[in-house]
């Protein structure tokens, strides 16, 4: 999640502690939202390392939990290059449709991702297909 309070805070009293009663560990990586244009190159760096560290440590599972679709299309091209292909839990704000198709996020990436939201066809994994 974004290092700002709103995702620190849903994350850790919420996101965490749900995941843990289900028996899982998360990985948490705060990553800095970008406020000026030139953070994004530290913002860049800081989901590299992240998904590397995820590859690294055998993770399954990455939850995006972002504002604006920003972590998912610096984190899916990244993992794609490293062959790193993880089951994706998205959000409205993750844009997925928005990511597939300007064609960030591709057929294996969608593979068993799982959306939870309030703009659903912003999640649409593939059109005119139900879900």
């Amino acid at each position: 999640p974004y290092r700002s309070p709103p995702f620190a805070h849903s994350s850790a009293t919420y996101l965490v502690p749900a995941l843990n009663k289900r028996g899982y560990a998360p990985q948490v990586e705060k990553i800095s939202p970008v406020t000026p244009a030139g953070d994004y190159g530290a913002q860049g760096a800081a989901v590299k390392s992240a998904q590397l560290r995820f590859a690294s440590s055998g993770v399954t599972h990455v939850i995006t939990f972002e504002s604006n679709g920003g972590l998912s299309t610096l984190f899916l091209p990244t993992a794609r290059s490293q062959g790193f292909y993880p089951r994706y839990g998205i959000n409205s704000a993750s844009a997925f449709e928005a990511l597939n198709e300007a064609n960030i996020v591709d057929k294996q990436q969608r593979n068993g991702a799982v959306g939870y939201g309030w703009l659903p066809h912003g999640n649409q994994l593939t059109r005119g297909t139900p879900r």
